[in-house]
Formats: C-alpha cells, structure tokens, sequence
C-alpha cells in the first residue's frame, strides 16, 4: 500500500531536527513525505527538504488544523495517510512500522493512533497526563463499546496516526474550519461510518508539554469551544467525559502521593479547577464577545474580529 507522512511546520526548532533524524532511522520509510509549511523563518524548511520531503508553503493565516489536513490529502495520493506534528518524536526505529500493522491484522480498522509518552525533562504531572491518557497496553475499539468508554471510544491524537484512505473518504474528510481536536472528530465519523479505532502502543512518539496554568486554562476554553458549542454531535453519540474526569483527578492524586509529591497536590488542584473553568467558559463562548475569546483562547488565530 501507498504510505504518505504529512507534518505540517512552523518554525519547529531543534525538536524538529531531531525529529527528522528519527524518520530517517525509521525500519519504514513511507513513500512520499509532505510537508506543510505555514511560514517558517528558521531552517526548518532546509531540514525537511535535506531529509527528502516535498513542501508545500501556505500562508500562516490560512493554517487550519483540519483544512490543512484536508489540502494534504489533495496534494498526494496514498492509501494511508500518517499525520504527525512537528514535536512528535519518534521513540525508536519501529515507531511507523507499528502504528500500521494493526491494519493488516484488523481489516475493520480505519484509523489507528500511537502512544505518546513524556519528554525528557517532564515534571510529575505532565508525566503522569501521558501515561493516564496513553498506558501500556494497546486496544482495539468499536462503536458498541461507547456504553462504558463514553468519549474516549474516539479519542485520537494527530500528534502521531495513520488513516486509511477509503475511511477518510467515508468520513468526508476533516472539518475544514475547527479550532482543534480535528482528529476526534475525524475518527467519531470514521466509526459511525463503520470502521473500529486502533490504540496502538507499541508505536512510540515522545510528545508532552509542560503547560503552564494559564496555558491549561486556555486549552481547555478551545476544547470546551469544540465539544459543546461547534460539535455537540460527539458528546450526544458517544457521551461526556464527566466519569472520565474525576478518575483522572483521583489518578492524578495517587500518582503523586505514590512518589511522594504532596507538595505538588496544590498545583494539581488549581490546574484542575483551571481547566474546568476554562472548559465551562469555552462551552458557553456565543455569549462572549469575540475581543474577549481570542484572548481566553490558545488558538488565538481561529476568532476572527
């Protein structure tokens, strides 16, 4: 089959090199390599384009994370496509041959995903997001398991997955106007088109940040923008986070007693109640000026005044 690696870039710095290192170390080495440029002013260009990748430039302000997405599946034809970012770096040498073998062992697959773990350098609760949101073992879901996973039946992350082609095409594609989480949505229509999900975590990809509260708070006002005000669809479906949410703070709070991190339960709280403020503002966004979202918000380009 036809493999296609698309990341789009934008000033990817030192990370980035390193990440082109690690695809070029890859066991498997897709076919075509796109990348999306909205503007770069370091090497990051160079870097791609020495690594064999064909660019293609946009404008900043046309950046979306789902038309940008969509424009790369215009610009190569493949019968996979592997979406990455920039800082997504690969933990070894099998990284893109695992992430697609559950395509040949699962035919009702359309999508599957990698595990993300921690950066170098993480501190205890960004260590402990990935490995709440990304464990050890691999899984394969179906639309009928959504009676006890809720939304995290079509959890996916575009830091690291691959599509199959004709399951995108079922699907319609990505939004082409969305302010993030591209990726949920394009899988929650890969499985209502019939399609199961594929958590692989055999396939590694180092990629964490260390989010500030404010930054937290900001995120969670776009997630919130996202599942309650442009795509409620998902949650009425496949159901809320509510359950989820309270496991992963009662997590979070073993995670750091088990190592002995009390003084950081604080922090741990106020990021919490952090990004449910930020959640519930984002929820309610139409009754907010747009002066006032581009400023709560981390993707401050989507508001157009």
């Amino acid at each position: 089959m036809k493999i296609a690696l698309v990341i789009p870039t934008l000033n990817g710095g030192e990370i980035f090199q390193r990440v082109i290192y690690a695809l070029l170390a890859q066991a498997l080495r897709p076919e075509i390599f796109l990348i999306i440029d909205s503007g770069s002013t370091d090497n990051s260009i160079d870097a791609a384009m020495a690594a064999g990748a064909k660019i293609h430039q946009i404008k900043k302000e046309d950046f979306n994370h789902g038309a940008t997405r969509n424009l790369a599946r215009n610009l190569v034809d493949a019968d996979i496509y592997i979406f990455m970012t920039q800082d997504a770096l690969p933990g070894d040498p099998y990284t893109l041959e695992n992430l697609l073998s559950p395509f040949s062992m699962h035919p009702e697959v359309g999508v599957v995903y990698a595990r993300q773990l921690p950066r170098c350098g993480a501190g205890p609760i960004e260590a402990f997001s990935r490995s709440f949101t990304y464990p050890a073992g691999s899984q394969l879901k179906k639309i009928s398991d959504k009676s006890h996973l809720g939304i995290k039946t079509v959890h996916c992350s575009n830091a690291c997955a691959a599509y199959l082609r004709e399951a995108l095409v079922f699907a319609g594609g990505f939004p082409d106007n969305v302010i993030m989480c591209e990726d949920v949505y394009a899988a929650a229509k890969i499985m209502e088109a019939g399609y199961d999900i594929y958590y692989q975590a055999d396939a590694l990809v180092y990629h964490s940040h260390s989010y500030s509260v404010l930054q937290e708070f900001k995120r969670y006002f776009d997630i919130g923008v996202f599942y309650e005000s442009m795509e409620n669809w998902i949650i009425e479906e496949f159901g809320g986070a509510g359950k989820q949410g309270l496991n992963f703070f009662l997590s979070g709070l073993q995670y750091l007693n088990k190592d002995h991190n009390y003084h950081l339960y604080p922090e741990w709280i106020i990021r919490t109640l952090a990004k449910i403020i930020g959640y519930k503002l984002g929820a309610n966004e139409k009754l907010l000026p747009s002066s006032l979202k581009k400023y709560l918000s981390m993707h401050r380009s989507f508001w157009k005044l």
